[in-house]
């Protein structure tokens, strides 16, 4: 008796063609996703506003804050020096005359020198809570990235459950022949 009959020949050439049909459907499938490019597209776009709003936000406290303690800093030095060379002024007239060193006040000076270095100090103290806010921010735009990332991969992983599902029915299919 022959091992397989006629009608067991159609059944098994049905079962071929409808995986074969599955199998190029899913090709198709997988080929189109890959085309689209939607996720790479979707996590190019949230890296580009990533790096975008990072630059932002480094930039404007490097305008705000770290210019404006330079500019600090040096008014500082300028007002110490001014102070140094006025009790170094006055140091000198003292022993030329040989008196002490009341012939000039230098309270002004001084007044100026302490006043800068409360500014400096104060805008420390600023630099450093815009600081802490700007940390914040990176921790808002750190959590976006990571949120984008996570429902990008939560589609790609919606797809290809659907994938395995359309392949699971074909080879069900198959088995039903």
């Amino acid at each position: 008796a022959p091992l397989c009959d006629a009608s067991g020949c159609a059944e098994v050439r049905a079962a071929l063609s409808v995986l074969g049909c599955m199998v190029a459907q899913c090709s198709e499938k997988l080929l189109r996703f890959a085309e689209s490019g939607a996720l790479a597209k979707e996590l190019t776009t949230s890296l580009e506003h990533y790096a975008a709003d990072g630059e932002q936000i480094v930039l404007g406290y490097a305008a705000t804050v770290l210019e404006e303690l330079s500019r600090l800093d040096k008014l500082c030095a300028d007002a110490f020096s001014a102070h140094a060379l006025a009790f170094d002024s006055a140091q000198k007239e003292a022993s030329v005359e040989g008196t002490e060193v009341a012939a000039r006040d230098l309270w002004l000076t001084e007044f100026h020198f302490r006043s800068a270095v409360a500014a400096f100090n104060q805008h420390v103290w600023n630099a450093g809570r815009e600081a802490r806010l700007l940390l914040e921010r990176f921790r808002e735009l750190e959590l976006r990235r990571v949120s984008t990332l996570r429902s990008s991969l939560r589609v790609f992983i919606s797809l290809q459950q659907r994938l395995w599902a359309d392949i699971s029915a074909s080879t069900s299919a198959v088995h039903a022949l």
